[in-house]
């Protein structure tokens, strides 16, 4: 049983036993109820009972009459008609309760086990990629060439970004470099330091150059500043 049982105010305060009763008997009464509660009745020996409350003969005698009266004996143990019908109310809710969460728990154990058999029957296995015959390279693209590391001094969003449209921008000419071309690129890129090549980028981009020229240059002559890419490794 749980430690609190369910006290009714109104009922306490106007039951006629209660009201007959004096201060030190009201206590007796709820101390053999919280104990009744608590052990599943009390034990149908007045001995053990007095022994329990920890009276002395006096005391007991003064009180007898709440366990004689009050309580009844069912063969093993002193109850308490009312404290009886909340006990069967609380322990057939904690049935019902149990018998719920049974019920729903095989549930649960049925759909998931009807998931994991749809899932089952709807995998397929993936294609296996296809192996690439030896003696042939493996085909470059601006995802890989995006994927390269950048220098140091140019690994931040601004640059990234720049060389991200760079790039695209040279894919749509059918000129992406590969990785040889694109590394010399970031050496020369790496000495003009982070903005300097944005603007030199973002230029070329805006003039439709295959190679990236300072805004000071030119696409018709050759400026003093700039990384005119001539070893690209064929169209895509």
């Amino acid at each position: 049983m749980p430690a609190w049982y369910p006290h009714y105010a109104k009922d306490w305060l106007t039951s006629d036993n209660v009201m007959s009763m004096g201060y030190f008997e009201k206590g007796v009464f709820i101390q053999l109820l919280s104990i009744a509660w608590v052990n599943d009745g009390l034990p149908n020996n007045e001995a053990k009972a007095k022994q329990m409350l920890g009276l002395c003969l006096e005391e007991w005698e003064a009180c007898a009459w709440i366990v004689r009266e009050l309580f009844y004996d069912d063969g093993t143990k002193l109850r308490n008609k009312r404290q009886e019908v909340e006990r069967k109310k609380y322990t057939d809710k904690v049935d019902k309760l149990r018998i719920a969460g049974s019920l729903g728990g095989k549930k649960k154990r049925a759909s998931k086990c009807l998931a994991n058999a749809k899932q089952k029957l709807s995998y397929t296995e993936p294609e296996p990629e296809p192996d690439i015959p030896k003696g042939i390279k493996e085909r470059w693209s601006i995802k890989k060439a995006i994927a390269l590391s950048v220098p140091l001094n140019l690994d931040n969003e601004e640059f990234k970004k720049a060389w991200v449209d760079w790039l695209e921008h040279l894919q749509e000419k059918k000129k992406l470099p590969k990785e040889k071309s694109i590394q010399a690129q970031f050496k020369k890129l790496s000495a003009w330091g982070s903005s300097r090549s944005v603007i030199a980028i973002n230029h070329s981009i805006a003039g439709n150059y295959q190679g990236i020229y300072e805004p000071s240059g030119s696409c018709q002559a050759k400026p003093a500043e700039s990384i005119n890419d001539q070893s690209y490794d064929g169209d895509i």
